[in-house]
């Protein structure tokens, strides 16, 4: 009954969990509630498992009532089963004493046998060297003869010759490493000498060919050098016999101050060299796969340029004076595209330790300092100045600060200031003069008032509007300038940049609308004493006798004559809708204090009249005469008079309003005016009748 075929009794089907669960090889009880935590709770699961443990036990009767007579066979068969088990036991430890014995022997025999084939082996191995080491003495011999004639051998012969013995020096280096312990050290000496000597002929022949600039030879050069793997010998030779003696001579402090073009002078001696020495080399190496391991370029010709001017021109890291150190930085980066282009990895060019080392000798930090100090302080001189001193004539903008923030703008992304290096800093500093500008804007609004001898401050704060509206036309130029500028790993980041002129114009808009709401309040401060005076209408008609109205009072000309001078002023500089949205703000709060003073006015005259009505009644009763004479009944009252002027003003106030281009719908309080004087006109008509 293996558990292959013996299948469990099955359960209630209402279980909350599987009985096949308990037949799987990889049963595990914490698996098995982690997987059933969820079906029931674990009072359910415990009551489920003593049902169903119910079920086995029952199942396991069951089953030993059905194989009783097995179940009682297989008890038989176990009795005496110690007594069998004891009889076998010694026979079997005998056997496994005897196999341990017979494998000890073998173990040791086997040992024997190993040690007899090493001896051997190592027998062989000093026959070989002895043979090798007989053979190698030829060879040294033979190569010395061959190596001290190549002085009267043609330059051909000579690197053919040294060719083939730079094969049988690839060998003896193999044999003498192979029987490194069989060879004498006299003999390793003698091995490594000859190497140095084909090595010595090999320098002068290459030094000879590079001179002939050989192409031919030079490339069977660069094949002898790779032979005996000495690709490093072939870079170290040429550096200290070519470039070395000219760049001792080129670069130097004295060179510096002595070449008329200065450092520009010395990097076209350099570049020069570059073209008359090395390019030949430079293309053998380059066309050539199997040369890919020599860099002449790098490890021969630029770590010797790079130490020699940190060396021996170190002033001109220099950043004392920026416009020279600007100047000798982009002559440098002009260099060194130069050399990278004869560079067959520009990559590799790049990330050489000596390439990041050189660039880290120009402190571009400390040079930006210089010119953030410089712009900065520019710009903090101007905001710093009186208001008297800010106009200019004949500029776009009206004001200097804005010149000024313009100006560093334009100069900061200048070619003799900008270094594509610095793209980020310079980037921030163009957002810093925009900032540094709308602080200035913040400084004059939150003074309640600055004195300037030649503008009100109306109008000073709508030269600042003018010229902001002018700078933000400005940047779409100014974004084209910085994205132009931008070095190519920023150019995929335009949107960014974008952005963050977005935000910097989001600045100045939000300056706009405080410069709207301050001029706005501040025409309101001249208009809105002329209001008052519609409460002495009253004055101009009672017990005065004056004729019916049929003209506006002088006081609406009065209110409405700063914003007719705002709008003929700065119409055509502002734009016409710009202006009617700063009289609209004005409007809407001149019109509600001009429908507060109507309202009281209409108030104050509804309660005079009805006095005087109750005061008359009184009088009339006591006399008697309760007629109205004739002339009281025809004619225009005070109050009436009082009325219609109010309704002509009023009327007289919309129509000026409309004829700057605003509709009545936009002032809120307008069309309650209007109905308020029209409806206490229309009600004293009314009474009369």
């Amino acid at each position: 009954m293996g558990g292959e075929t013996f299948n469990l009794p099955v359960g209630p089907s209402d279980l909350c969990f599987d009985t096949s669960e308990f037949m799987k090889p990889s049963f595990s009880a914490d698996e098995f509630l982690h997987n059933y935590r969820n079906a029931a709770s674990l009072e359910q699961m415990r009551d489920d498992l003593g049902m169903y443990l119910k079920v086995l036990r029952n199942s396991m009767i069951e089953l030993i009532n059905a194989d009783y007579q097995d179940f009682v066979h297989l008890s038989t068969e176990l009795v005496d089963l110690d007594k069998r088990i004891s009889d076998i036991q010694l026979p079997i430890e005998q056997l496994r004493g005897d196999i341990v014995q017979v494998r000890d022997v073998l173990t040791g025999t086997m040992s024997e046998i190993t040690e007899c084939l090493q001896k051997k082996r190592e027998i062989r191995l000093k026959e070989a060297a002895v043979h090798e080491v007989e053979r190698l003495t030829v060879t040294l011999d033979k190569v010395k003869e061959q190596l001290s004639s190549t002085t009267k051998t043609e330059m051909v012969s000579c690197l053919n010759l040294l060719e083939r013995l730079s094969l049988d020096v690839v060998k003896l280096e193999f044999v003498v490493k192979l029987h490194e312990k069989h060879i004498s050290e006299a003999m390793h000496e003698e091995a490594k000498d000859l190497k140095l000597l084909l090595l010595d002929k090999l320098k002068e022949c290459f030094l000879q060919v590079l001179e002939k600039d050989d192409k031919k030879s030079i490339e069977q050069c660069l094949k002898i050098y790779l032979m005996l793997n000495e690709v490093k010998t072939a870079e170290e030779t040429f550096r200290k016999c070519v470039v070395v003696p000219k760049m001792s001579q080129i670069i130097c402090e004295s060179s510096l101050q002595n070449n008329p073009q200065g450092l520009v002078g010395i990097y076209s001696k350099i570049t020069d060299f570059v073209e008359r020495k090395m390019k030949n080399l430079l293309e053998i190496v380059a066309k050539n796969p199997n040369f890919k391991d020599f860099d002449f370029l790098i490890n021969a010709f630029w770590t010797e340029i790079e130490q020699r001017i940190e060396l021996n021109m170190n002033s001109i890291f220099a950043p004392g004076n920026p416009d020279q150190f600007h100047q000798k930085f982009t002559s440098t980066l002009t260099f060194l595209d130069q050399i990278e282009s004869f560079s067959a990895n520009k990559s590799k060019f790049k990330e050489h330790p000596q390439y990041k080392s050189f660039m880290v000798k120009w402190n571009l930090m400390v040079y930006f300092q210089i010119r953030f100090q410089e712009i900065g302080a520019t710009m903090e001189s101007v905001c710093s100045k009186s208001l008297n001193q800010l106009f200019v004539t004949g500029k776009d903008f009206k004001l200097q600060p804005f010149v000024t923030m313009m100006t560093s703008i334009q100069t900061s992304w200048s070619d003799g200031v900008y270094l594509p290096h610095l793209f980020n800093r310079f980037f921030k500093l163009t957002l810093q003069l925009i900032s540094r500008l709308a602080s200035w804007i913040d400084q004059l609004l939150e003074a309640e008032k600055f004195e300037c001898d030649d503008q009100t401050q109306t109008g000073f704060l709508m030269l600042v509007y003018i010229d902001v509206l002018t700078l933000l036309k400005e940047f779409p130029k100014i974004l084209e300038l910085t994205v132009k500028k931008a070095p190519s790993n920023f150019q995929s980041q335009k949107q960014l940049l974008e952005s963050c002129f977005n935000e910097s114009h989001r600045n100045l808009s939000d300056r706009l609308k405080k410069i709207e709401e301050k001029v706005s309040q501040d025409l309101i401060a001249n208009s809105s004493p002329y209001i008052k005076q519609v409460n002495d209408i009253p004055r101009l008609y009672r017990k005065t006798n004056r004729e019916v109205p049929t003209k506006n009072c002088a006081y609406v000309d009065h209110t409405l004559a700063a914003t007719k001078d705002f709008h003929e002023k700065y119409g055509q500089n502002v734009g016409n809708e710009r202006v009617l949205g700063f009289l609209e703000n004005v409007f809407v709060a001149l019109t509600e204090q001009y429908n507060s003073a109507v309202s009281e006015v209409l108030t104050s005259v509804q309660k005079t009249e009805e006095s005087l009505r109750r005061l008359k009644n009184l009088r009339e009763r006591g006399t008697g005469n309760t007629n109205p004479s004739t002339n009281e009944r025809q004619g225009m009252s005070d109050d009436d008079k009082i009325r219609l002027q109010l309704q002509v003003d009023v009327i007289y106030w919309s129509r000026e309003i409309e004829k700057f281009g605003i509709p009545q719908k936009k002032i809120p309080k307008l069309t309650e005016l209007l109905k308020c004087v029209e409806e206490a006109t229309k009600i004293h008509v009314a009474e009369e009748k």
